[in-house]
């Protein structure tokens, strides 16, 4: 990966792990807490939070479930500028 693509993920990592976090403290949740709710380690939740752990989509969506918020949110977008598909033309991209 080029050198400018890995400086923009990592940042981008670690405005997510922000995002999460101030949602972890916003429920005023531990670490362990929120970490068993969604069944992963309390270190690996540290690393999400720090920007330094690339998580799954899975992960993601658990944090996002818990928190009572939409995946978007967590990526700071707010819906203004996105641009939506129809779900009568998904069918064009195939599977």
């Amino acid at each position: 990966m080029p050198a400018a693509e890995e400086f923009a993920l990592r940042s981008e990592l670690r405005r997510l792990g922000a995002r999460l976090r101030a949602l972890r403290l916003a429920a005023a949740e531990t670490q362990g807490s929120t970490a068993a709710a969604v069944a992963v380690t309390r270190s690996y939740l540290s690393e999400i939070e720090a920007g330094k752990a690339n998580m799954t989509l899975r992960t993601l969506h658990a944090l996002c479930r818990h928190f009572g918020v939409a995946p978007a949110e967590t990526f700071g977008c707010d819906g203004v500028h996105e641009r939506r598909v129809p779900l009568h033309d998904l069918d064009r991209f195939g599977d």
